[in-house]
């Protein structure tokens, strides 16, 4: 009977391990194992009371004493397990009423009262004596007699029921019902074996009620923690579905091509935009093979990339593109990753971009970088890459390759006179005409606009003389007049040609010598060609040094003036003075102001020259006052540049305040073009030029505007006649009479007349005999720094 008692002890240590083992060691648990070895504990402790064949009775009664703190610390560990249950499932119990009675307090005082019970039972207060007694089959037992103290044991019997009580209350609250069937079973149940328990403290039942009562709480807490299991493994299962949920919709949220495929390329993950953009959904494609594509685009969808299972090695495809039935060009950056799972399977998992629209964008920004946005042709960055590579392969197949530098004439004048949007246009029909409206003879030729008004053209395998029928057919169409903003423009053309190898051997010495040639062009009157010759390329280089000295001769002080005297006949003296600039430069010497004076009007530099001119004759002339000289005239020749200049006027006027210089005594000289220019603007600046007091006087008058009309209309106060026509006008009868002529219409009109250019005395006896008094020239006076120093 002994042995059979203590077998029964086994059942809930089986149970207790089966369930650390289920539920993973987890608080509850733990808290059920110790339940069941207090089962154990109360098994063995009845057990031992049948061993008195066995065992002597002082140790049975040891043994039972100690072997008793099972069944009184049920219990509180009872209670335990309740808290724990409740405390998972129904959190808020913590702020209920409840928490007074359920809480770690109460189940530590609980443990602690047990622990009391426990000592008392071990003194003979607690149990008095064990008795024999006769059992089952003539198996006798010893059963124990209650001290004094046994009313501390029976109190944990009925605090165990008020326990059971509480908690079955409780139970109620708990919103779960799966949680709420299972934790009422196993309050039942636990309540059902306790009853049947509890028979033990009659002798009647021969201590066998326990051994019911430990298969009753070792079923039933097994059947809980099956239920706990399935419920852990169900809420397991839902959240593991939940996640792959979640992970399924943010895989389908993401723009990128997400998917998987085995070793037997079958598909075991797609997303919906990898779906969507082979014309399919998901399902159709999970669990397909990639041969599905191969139906759809004609080829392997994805490439050969299997072999990355041998390496096992990430692999990025930065482009690659696909071309479905349609022709729609796809491109797609690709991440290809080989993934181990857990059951050795190898999978290819693989991330794809659409770069589609990079690709255009990036195709855009190279058309961008290589084409002018306003015409659409190549630009300086494509003339010159195209231009290297043409004349390496020139080179290669001993060819010839012509460079043509076309500048459109006169384009500053459609743009200031109608608007740069009449330019822009100008400029976009003018490449339609260069690229495709221009019938030539059947060639290869390339078209760039460099920037500006500026235009190349290449001809490659061609020979000087091709490339000059090339220019004189350019020039041919340009003679077709172009409709502009309902203006008709006759725009012509300045062409320069550089042929490779005779004019250089790279695109940067073809390009600037073609430049030099178009430049030559320009200076000789403009529409019209020539091919680059090495004497260009000095005037060129001569001009340039110019320019360069033109920008440092103020402040260096190689400029100077000399002044020419102008002498009145009529009263034998010297009335005037012309001031002459004069240029001395460091590398080519004394430059003739005819050939310095056209260029620094080009490049802008004629405003700060014109000025210094200006500051310094007034400044000098001034001196010459303070100094005791009579004052003279002072006549300073003015660039039509100055003249159109909108602050001439008031710079004039505080250059005149600043020297102190009376503007009555100052003579501004201006060419004939004043004539040519927009009439209204300059007249009012002439007006405003005689308000400050200054005169005005027309420079070599009588070579250049043919009509006479404007000198009626200008507030002019002197013609000085040219000394072109002035020297040898005693030889020259059509000259004499011109300047008669010009004479009588001064007179006529009130103005001055100066005679230009007397060179001997035969023709000042002319000059003197037509009635003009004021002459100027070689043989009055040489241009001198001090006029009265002789």
């Amino acid at each position: 009977m002994y042995i059979m008692m203590t077998l029964f002890a086994c059942f809930p240590l089986i149970i207790g391990i089966l369930g650390l083992f289920m539920l993973k060691k987890s608080k509850i648990s733990i808290a059920l194992f110790v339940f069941l070895v207090n089962i154990i504990l109360w098994q063995l402790d009845v057990a031992v009371l049948y061993a008195h064949k066995v065992l002597s009775v002082e140790t049975i009664d040891f043994l039972f004493r100690l072997f008793r703190s099972g069944s009184i610390f049920l219990a509180p560990n009872l209670l335990f397990i309740i808290y724990t249950m409740l405390e998972e499932s129904l959190p808020e119990i913590r702020q209920s009423k409840w928490r007074f009675v359920l809480n770690k307090y109460s189940v530590i005082i609980f443990y602690i009262w047990a622990f009391i019970v426990f000592l008392i039972g071990l003194s003979p207060y607690g149990v008095y004596k064990l008795e024999m007694m006769e059992g089952i089959d003539s198996a006798s037992f010893l059963f124990p007699i209650g001290g004094k103290g046994n009313s501390f044991y029976l109190s944990m019997l009925i605090l165990m029921f008020v326990c059971l009580f509480v908690s079955f209350v409780v139970s109620k609250k708990i919103t779960d019902k799966e949680m709420k069937s299972y934790t009422r079973q196993f309050l039942l149940a636990i309540t059902l074996g306790y009853l049947i328990g509890f028979m033990n403290i009659f002798p009647q039942s021969k201590l066998l009620a326990s051994s019911i009562s430990v298969i009753v709480f070792a079923t039933s807490i097994f059947i809980t923690i099956i239920r706990i299991h399935q419920k852990k493994l169900k809420n397991m299962n839902a959240e593991l579905a939940r996640q792959q949920m979640f992970l399924r919709t943010i895989i389908d949220m993401n723009p990128n091509f997400i998917y998987a495929l085995n070793q037997r390329k079958q598909f075991t993950l797609v997303n919906k935009a990898f779906a969507e953009f082979n014309g399919m959904t998901p399902n159709e494609l999970e669990g397909k093979s990639e041969d599905i594509l191969n139906d759809i685009y004609g080829k392997d969808h994805l490439g050969n990339n299997y072999n990355i299972f041998n390496h096992m090695e990430e692999k990025f495809i930065p482009e690659d593109f696909i071309v479905d039935k349609q022709g729609n060009k796809k491109w797609l950056q690709t991440v290809m990753i080989p993934i181990n799972t857990c059951n050795n399977e190898k999978i290819l998992l693989g991330v794809s971009t659409d770069i589609t629209e990079r690709k255009k964008q990036e195709e855009e920004m190279k058309y961008l970088a290589f084409h002018d946005t306003l015409t659409g042709l190549p630009n300086r960055r494509m003339f010159n890459k195209d231009l290297s590579e043409l004349t390496s392969k020139a080179g290669e197949n001993n060819e010839h390759l012509a460079v043509l530098f076309l500048d459109l004439d006169r384009f500053k004048y459609v743009n200031d006179t109608l608007s740069h949007s009449a330019g822009d246009t100008l400029l976009a029909l003018v490449a339609y005409q260069l690229e495709s409206g221009i019938e030539l003879e059947e060639r290869d030729y390339l078209v760039y606009r460099i920037g500006g008004d500026e235009f190349t053209i290449v001809l490659p395998n061609c020979q000087a003389t091709e490339a000059e029928l090339f220019a004189m057919k350019i020039l041919k169409k340009f003679k077709e007049p172009l409709n502009i903003a309902g203006n008709t423009l006759f725009i012509t053309p300045s062409i320069g040609i550089s042929i490779y190898p005779e004019d250089g051997v790279d695109a940067e010495t073809l390009m600037k010598n073609a430049d030099t040639a178009m430049y030559y062009v320009k200076e000789k009157g403009k529409n019209g060609y020539q091919l680059f010759k090495t004497e260009m390329k000095e005037s060129f280089q001569r001009k340039m040094i110019i320019e360069k000295g033109l920008r440092k001769a103020i402040n260096s002080g190689e400029f100077k003036l000399l002044y020419q005297s102008q002498f009145d006949l009529q009263s034998n003296k010297i009335i005037g003075v012309e001031a002459l600039l004069s240029w001395e430069n460091p590398e080519l010497g004394i430059v003739p102001p005819e050939e310095f004076i056209p260029i620094a009007e080009e490049v802008g530099l004629i405003h700060s020259i014109g000025e210094w001119v200006l500051q310094t004759a007034c400044t000098q002339c001034k001196n010459w006052q303070k100094s005791g000289q009579m004052p003279l005239k002072l006549a300073v020749n003015v660039s039509m540049k100055q003249l159109l200049d909108k602050n001439f006027v008031y710079n004039l006027s505080r250059i005149l305040e600043e020297t102190e210089f009376n503007p009555g005594f100052l003579e501004l000289e201006f060419s004939e073009k004043i004539a040519m220019s927009n009439r209204e603007n300059i007249i009012d600046t002439l007006k405003s030029l005689k308000s400050l007091g200054v005169r005005i006087a027309i420079d070599d008058f009588g070579i250049g505007y043919s009509s006479l009309n404007y000198l009626g209309k200008y507030p002019i106060d002197v013609l000085k006649i040219d000394q072109s026509i002035v020297k040898g006008i005693t030889t020259n009868k059509e000259n004499a009479a011109i300047i008669q002529s010009i004479v009588s219409i001064t007179k006529k009109l009130d103005m001055e007349v100066i005679a230009e250019g007397i060179e001997n005395k035969d023709d000042l006896q002319l000059i003197e005999n037509m009635k003009c008094h004021i002459v100027q020239g070689y043989y009055i006076a040489k241009p001198e720094e001090n006029p009265f120093s002789k």
